[in-house]
């Protein structure tokens, strides 16, 4: 099965440099989730058009907000935000 294309909005790529390294690989789990197929883990926000999904490490935990292009095989990640507990 075909993998979609992952790319980075300037501000997510910004807050991607800033995320704690403790909670990287979790993110990174996730993001290959959303490679593979980003409909299975995301929850769809119609209001806003876009979808938003989870990850946690430790004290820490997170969530991507992304949009789906089907037509190029390409996920979008708008924003990457997380807090420690």
């Amino acid at each position: 099965m075909a993998r979609y294309r992952l790319r980075y909005a300037t501000y997510a790529a910004e807050q991607l440099r800033h995320m704690p390294r403790s909670l990287r690989a979790a993110f990174d789990v996730r993001v290959e989730d959303l490679e593979r197929d980003p409909y299975v883990t995301g929850d769809y926000n119609e209001g806003v058009g876009s979808y938003s999904t989870t990850f946690s490490g430790g004290e820490e935990s997170g969530v991507i907000l992304y949009v789906v292009s089907d037509e190029i095989m390409m996920v979008t990640v708008l924003r990457v935000n997380w807090v420690k507990w």
